[in-house]
Parts: structure tokens; C-alpha cells; sequence
């Protein structure tokens, strides 16, 4: 298993890398971005599909297309599929990325269904294949990994770890009151865009429901008068159609959106340009969600920031990890985020650029 730094990872070039040596290699991808990876790998005369209604089965069966693209939905909840899988020989490989995916979407909490119940069963895969498996994530803690490698049944392994650090952003952490109003928590970045419109440096703001993402949505909207085509909004039940509008403007470094508030449903397999400011509207659950969505930041290498802003009421149902890190006044967070994934800050790392528990 093989866990790589957000700033390295690139599947289309762990791809390329890989051609050389397999047959057949499947992909288990974000089913959002399976055309946009298929398109790239077909501009470069590779044989590629993902699958759904219209493609085609026996091509896909024979081995004539390299690399296949697939949710678990599409694969495991469709008998046709599953008989394909068990049928072809050429399949080579499976690779799951995003892998730390592969829990989270699956917890269940008390009273509610899985978010997305067939990446919990992933581990199927490996009993319809004959084949080796490759699961790539940026960000997976020890205990994940050891979760992981159940759920897809890797017994012998090989498992390659780098630091999930991102030096280049500090890390700041802000307690709120419980019922301070969300328009006053965001007055300060309220006035830049009013004060900066198109100018304002691009900010994202990561809530950790679809309600607390609205809810900051409308105070912003509320707020902004005339500036609200600045800001726009991201969340598992958008639309495809803006989801679609939404990437192509945070892929341009030019693009009129200035504050994108959103849960993590956009934190994977992205790369939005010209974003240095990172805010969190409490915590996720877990460390992996923090450090996943605060790579969102800095992906050109400049200096960037990611600000953590908490209540009370945004504590509950945390791990433990998380919880520490929130409320922690003492240690160095980057030094609390990284003890979780076996890891250290870098001793050249400058202080007063780290954290601001490191400025005092």
C-alpha cells in the first residue's frame, strides 16, 4: 500500500510511470472525474474507459483497454459488471485511490446510513480479480492504514509512507463563542470581498456537514450585496452541471470565484489554482479530512494559510486526534498533526512560518 505527500501525487503520472510493466491496469476512481481522466489518458493514445451505460463490455472483457476507470457503484452493484470482472483474465492490477476514502465514506453513525456504501465493500474486488492491488491516499494515520488494509484484504503487502506535511502552510487555530452569529466570525473576510471584489485573495472554506455549509453560504450572501457572484457554494448535492462550472473556474487562476464554501466533496482530486487561505468552519471528524482539505492550499509552493474556527458545539463526535489538535494551546500543531502519521516537522522549518502556537 502506498501512502504519497498531497503536493507529489499525481495518479496520471503514477500511470505513466507504470505502463511500461502492466497489461491491465484498473483504476476504482471518484466517479466525478473518471471523463476528465479517460480524456487525458486518450490525448495521449492510451487505450482508456470508464465504465457506464454505453461502453463497451467486451472491449473491456478482452483486455484491448488498458486502463479502466470505475466507482464501486458501477461495478459491484451491477451483475452484468461483476460477471465481467469474473470472467476477463487480463485485469493486471486494481488500484484504489483516494483510499482513506474507503472508511470514511463507510462510518456509520448513530442512526444514518453509510455515505457511500459500496466502498466498504471494495474488499469484494479482490475475490472477483486475480490480481495484485495498489491503494494510493495522501493522508492515512497509522490506524487507518490498519483499517484499510482490512477492508481490502492486503495480507502481504508492501506499505511506503512520506510525511503528509505541507511546509508551506502555517496552521492557526481560533475558539469562538457558541453562539457567536457566523457573520460575525466572517466580518473581516467579508470586507475584503466587498472591499476587493475580483482582487480578493481566493479563500475555501471547509464546513463539515451540507447544513453548516449552507448556513455560512446564506450569511455570505446575506452580507455581500452586489459582491455575492464572488462567492459560490460545493457540497455532495450540488448539481452537476455547477459542480462542472464551479472546477473549470478554480482550475483558472483568473476565475471570478473568491470564496468557495464547501464540504469535503471537494477536497479529493483536485488542483484549484491561486488558493493560499484554507479555513475550516470546524473540524471534520479526523485528522486524515484536516490534512486532505488543508492541501488545498499552497499547491503552487507559495506561502499559504490554513486557519481552524471552533466552538463547542463543532467538538462532538470527534477522534480523539482531531479533538487534541482543536484545543490544544501549547504544542506546536503541526507537530500534534503529525504525531498521529509517525511523523515530525522539519527541523529547518522556520517558526515564525509554522504554526501560531510557534509566534508566541
Amino acid at each position: 500500500m502506498k501512502r504519497l505527500s498531497d503536493g507529489k501525487k499525481n495518479l496520471s503520472n503514477e500511470i505513466q510511470r507504470c505502463k511500461s510493466h502492466f497489461e491491465q491496469l484498473t483504476i476504482w476512481w471518484n466517479p466525478n472525474f473518471e471523463k476528465s481522466n479517460v480524456s487525458y489518458l486518450r490525448s495521449l493514445w492510451l487505450h482508456a474507459d470508464y465504465i457506464h451505460k454505453e461502453c463497451g463490455k467486451e472491449s473491456i472483457k478482452a483486455g484491448k483497454t488498458t486502463y479502466v476507470y470505475t466507482s464501486p457503484e458501477a461495478v459491484l452493484s451491477d451483475d452484468m459488471w461483476r460477471s465481467m470482472l469474473i470472467e476477463s483474465s487480463s485485469f493486471k492490477l486494481v488500484v484504489v485511490d483516494e483510499a482513506h476514502m474507503v472508511i470514511n465514506w463507510v462510518n456509520v453513525l448513530e442512526k444514518s446510513e453509510p455515505f457511500r456504501e459500496w466502498f466498504g465493500r471494495l474488499g469484494e474486488i479482490r475475490s472477483l480479480i486475480a490480481c495484485p492491488a495498489h491503494a494510493i491516499t495522501a493522508t492515512a494515520s497509522r490506524a487507518s492504514r490498519r483499517k484499510l488494509r482490512k477492508k481490502l484484504a492486503l495480507v502481504k503487502f508492501h506499505e511506503i509512507v512520506e510525511s503528509p506535511d505541507r511546509e508551506n502552510i502555517k496552521l492557526f487555530v481560533e475558539s469562538i463563542k457558541m453562539n457567536e452569529k457566523i457573520s460575525v466570525t466572517f466580518s473581516w473576510l467579508i470586507d475584503i470581498v466587498m472591499d476587493q471584489a475580483g482582487e480578493c485573495p481566493r479563500h475555501i472554506i471547509f464546513c463539515p456537514s451540507i447544513k453548516l455549509c449552507s448556513d455560512v453560504y446564506f450569511a455570505f450572501k446575506v452580507s455581500l450585496n452586489e459582491c455575492v457572484n464572488y462567492i459560490e457554494m460545493f457540497h455532495s448535492c450540488t448539481t452537476d452541471q455547477v459542480k462542472d462550472a464551479i472546477r473549470e473556474d478554480m482550475e483558472n487562476k483568473d476565475g471570478h470565484i473568491r470564496v468557495l464554501i464547501a464540504t469535503s466533496a471537494t477536497g479529493m482530486g483536485v488542483n484549484y489554482k491561486s488558493v493560499n487561505n484554507v479555513i475550516h468552519y470546524g473540524p471534520p471528524k479526523d485528522l486524515d479530512g484536516f490534512i486532505q482539505q488543508l492541501g488545498r492550499a499552497g499547491r503552487d509552493d507559495t506561502q499559504s494559510y490554513e486557519l481552524l474556527i471552533y466552538s463547542s458545539r463543532h467538538l462532538r463526535k470527534l477522534d480523539t486526534d482531531m479533538l487534541d489538535y482543536a484545543k490544544n494551546t501549547e504544542t506546536c500543531r503541526r507537530k500534534k498533526m503529525l504525531e498521529s502519521h509517525n511523523s515530525v516537522p522539519s527541523a529547518d522549518l522556520v517558526k515564525h512560518l509554522c504554526s501560531d502556537v510557534c509566534d508566541m
